[in-house]
C-alpha cells in the first residue's frame, strides 16, 4: 500500500460565511455553504500540490506550516469538538494524498 500524506483541515462558520482551512499547507477558502467551502479548499489544495510538483519545489513548499494562530485555532476547535460535539459549529477533516501523487519534478 502506498504511503499517504494526511493534510489536517477544519471548517467553521463565522457570521453568514463558511470557511475551510488546511493547516498543513496554510490554505483557506470560503463558501456560502460548508460543502462549498470544503470543495473550494480541496480544489485549492490539489492546485497547489500540482503547481509545486510541476515546478520542482515540492521539498521547499510541502508541507508549509501554518502560522501559530492558525494551528492554535485548529487545536482549540479540535478540543471543543471532542469535549462538546453537540455545541461546536466546526468540523475536522483530512485530505489524504497518496505519496505517488507528490512527484518532485
Amino acid at each position: 500500500m502506498d504511503k499517504e500524506h494526511q493534510l489536517r483541515c477544519y471548517s467553521y462558520k463565522k457570521k453568514q460565511q463558511y470557511y475551510a482551512v488546511c493547516i498543513d499547507l496554510t490554505l483557506i477558502d470560503e463558501g456560502a455553504t460548508l460543502e462549498a467551502a470544503r470543495t473550494n479548499l480541496q480544489e485549492n489544495v490539489l492546485g497547489y500540490l500540482e503547481c509545486v510538483s510541476k515546478n520542482g519545489t515540492m521539498k521547499q513548499f510541502f508541507p508549509r506550516k501554518a502560522p501559530f494562530a492558525f494551528r492554535l485555532h485548529y487545536y482549540w476547535v479540535r478540543l471543543l469538538a471532542t469535549l462538546f460535539p453537540q455545541f461546536v459549529k466546526a468540523t475536522l477533516f483530512e485530505f489524504r494524498v497518496p505519496q505517488g501523487d507528490l512527484r518532485c519534478a
